[in-house]
């Protein structure tokens, strides 16, 4: 970002209007609590945002303003498998009126010849790993310290899932995201989606349902984003166990 703004305007011009408050770059997290009326809002190296930094930076949109978000998805450094929230807003949003969102390939990067080779051998690469591995992309995330969720109960887990997927006739791009949570997380989460005010085993949210009057995308990322489930290890320990061993 810096980069670009000293490139466009130069360094006296730049330093100038930061003083002046006309130009205003701050981290992430300095966006809560704030409206940003009157204002064009630039988000760069968006696709290392979890979802809840997504939705909270664009609830900041104010009146007469102009909201822009960047990122390379394929360049997520987020710790721990967590789901990037750049990827979910662009799924989510996507017939949302007002909203756009534009897809680059290797052939709009403006850079040295190298860096689209570069990007086009990964791209390569990824494609056929999943499609020799012909599993779903699966973004695992524990978000509870109640029971300890080892290495082996968690490819378990993924094993189950993508048998169960390959029986589905499911393909290696497709993506969900399983979260693991505790007692209280999913007790809120059935009382605030399904009006049920007791925890249960198991929750999903479903981002595609599949449905005659689903429209069909140009230009739609080439994954297939089926949602999330949601585990209580408490009640689904001892099942989960079983998975992938049949």
């Amino acid at each position: 970002m810096y980069d670009a703004l000293y490139d466009m305007l130069g360094n006296e011009t730049f330093q100038k209007y930061i003083t002046r408050g006309t130009i205003e770059v701050a981290p992430l997290a300095y966006m809560r609590g704030r409206t940003l009326n009157e204002a064009f809002i630039i988000l760069d190296e968006a696709q290392n945002t979890t979802p809840e930094q997504m939705k909270m930076f664009l609830t900041r949109f104010g009146f007469g303003s102009k909201m822009v978000i960047t990122g390379d998805v394929t360049q997520i450094d987020l710790p721990g498998g967590k789901k990037s929230g750049l990827k979910q807003a662009a799924y989510i949003l996507r017939n949302t009126p007002g909203i756009g969102v534009v897809n680059f390939g290797e052939t709009d990067v403006v850079r040295h010849e190298i860096v689209g080779a570069v990007i086009r051998a990964y791209e390569e690469y990824e494609k056929e790993k999943h499609k020799r591995e012909k599993n779903m992309l699966i973004t695992l995330e524990n978000d509870q310290d109640k029971i300890v969720i080892d290495d082996a109960l968690k490819s378990r887990l993924v094993a189950g899932l993508n048998a169960a997927a390959r029986l589905h006739g499911l393909t290696e791009t497709t993506e969900v995201d399983i979260t693991i949570v505790d007692d209280e997380e999913i007790h809120r989460l059935n009382r605030e989606y399904r009006n049920v005010d007791r925890p249960t085993d198991v929750l999903s949210f479903a981002l595609d349902e599949g449905g005659e009057d689903e429209p069909e995308l140009l230009d739609a990322p080439e994954e297939h984003l089926l949602g999330d489930i949601i585990i209580l290890p408490k009640l689904r320990s001892a099942r989960v166990k079983n998975l992938g061993t049949g």
